[in-house]
């Protein structure tokens, strides 16, 4: 996996095929993070990737209140980086302020099921989620939901 940083707001992850495999875009003025996710990944490398996400944040000094992760192109379940993600990553995240998830629903049929699961672990870890069929309806629930908490005009 190679990782390609674009800017201090944008960085992308391509598999060994020179396949684009993640898009990390941070807005500043909602304090988002918006993921998107494509084609086959796997475990280690999702798991490598969340956390480049949290070392780019902190070093751009980028807190992540909101999130969209777009998982509408991404192939096969991903249920085995469930329990890291809501065990280990999302306590933390939480901790520093994570508030709000909007997830785009995935087309693939195991994807689907990774996701339903990954659903029912986030309300225990004490944030709010929701998901979508469009990145659009993810992105106004997700900057209303930041409107109200940040007290945005």
């Amino acid at each position: 996996m190679e990782i390609i940083y674009e800017d201090e707001y944008n960085f992308r992850a391509y598999n060994e095929l020179d396949q684009e495999i993640f898009h990390y875009r941070y807005e500043p003025s909602y304090k988002l993070a918006i993921q998107t996710w494509q084609n086959y990944v796997p475990d280690a490398d999702i798991i490598a990737i969340y956390q480049k996400i949290a070392q780019f944040a902190f070093q751009n000094q980028q807190p992540i209140i909101g999130s969209i992760t777009d998982i509408l192109g991404i192939d096969g379940s991903f249920d085995g980086t469930n329990e890291w993600l809501m065990r280990e990553y999302m306590p933390i995240s939480v901790k520093y302020g994570f508030r709000f998830a909007a997830t785009v629903q995935p087309l693939e049929f195991y994807a689907q099921l990774a996701l339903e699961e990954a659903l029912g672990m986030a309300h225990e870890v004490g944030f709010t989620t929701q998901y979508f069929e469009s990145l659009d309806e993810a992105y106004q629930w997700v900057t209303e939901q930041l409107k109200n908490y940040l007290s945005i005009a």
